[in-house]
């Protein structure tokens, strides 16, 4: 295997690893407001803090998302 081959499955295999950051962001963010709201229903004296908890969790999917799309652009990119 030439240089050029290693060079399209390593681009390959990048691009997939991104679009499974892509994917793990976006079940983090709908688990986050499924999950949550269930369980904020459920549960009483700790609404605030579970909303805090959601809220961190919802954040961190929507960066996760970004750069998982980042990624993608900088290996299709470069």
């Amino acid at each position: 295997m030439d240089e050029k081959g290693r060079k399209i499955i390593v681009e390959s295999i990048d691009i997939g690893i991104a679009i499974l950051i892509i994917a793990i962001g976006f079940l983090l963010v709908f688990f986050s407001f499924s999950w949550f709201n269930w369980f904020i229903e459920r549960s009483t004296g700790i609404e605030d803090w579970l909303s805090i908890l959601k809220f961190i969790f919802v954040i961190t999917g929507i960066i996760i998302v970004i750069y998982g799309i980042k990624k993608i652009f900088q290996d299709l990119i470069l």
